[in-house]
Parts: structure tokens; C-alpha cells; sequence
């Protein structure tokens, strides 16, 4: 699951963070597999922390599952990398319709 098809990192690029919870309208289940050494971008990350990083580059990506304080998809150039291992488990998206 960690592979996505090459085109999708230029248009997440292109997405803004979501600055307000209310705002938010998307469901995480989080299942974690087994990890691999293998890296290649776009890439899913995960840090002991329990947070997921969806990498389009060094570096570089958005935030699907961490804290509050910088909120879903929220992107960065400055992720510290060493902090992450390869994420080979499921990640599933859907709508909260609540």
C-alpha cells in the first residue's frame, strides 16, 4: 500500500493544509504490517510517534496521521527523515458523513 501512482504527488502538491478541524471531513484507519528497508518516493513514513507521513520527495510531504497542532495534510520541506521507518500497512480514507 505504500506505492502511489507517480502522478498523484504533483497533484497533492498542489493541495493546501487544513487549518480547522470543523473543516475536516475524512476518516484514518491506521494498520500497521510490517515495515521495509526499501524507499522510493512517494513513499508512506510512519515515526515512533504513530505519525504518517505521505513523502513526495527528501524531505518533503504531507502529514495523514500525527497531531493536532499542524493537522491532516498538513506539508512540509523539512521533515526530519531519520525520524521514519518505511510504512507498509494500511491506511484507509473515507468521508465522515456524520
Amino acid at each position: 500500500m505504500g506505492k502511489l501512482r507517480k502522478g498523484l504527488a504533483k497533484e497533492l502538491n498542489e493541495m493546501k493544509s487544513i487549518d480547522k478541524k470543523e473543516d475536516i471531513m475524512i476518516n484514518v484507519v491506521v494498520k500497521k504490517d510490517h515495515v521495509t528497508d526499501k524507499s522510493d518516493y512517494p513513499c508512506l513514513k510512519i515515526a515512533n510517534t504513530g505519525r504518517i507521513v505521505l513523502f513526495t520527495g527528501i524531505k518533503t510531504g504531507y502529514q495523514l496521521v500525527g497531531d493536532d497542532y499542524y493537522g491532516f495534510l498538513y506539508y512540509a520541506t523539512d521533515w526530519c527523515e531519520g525520524e521514519f521507518e518505511p510504512y507498509t500497512g494500511t491506511l484507509e480514507l473515507s468521508n465522515n458523513m456524520t
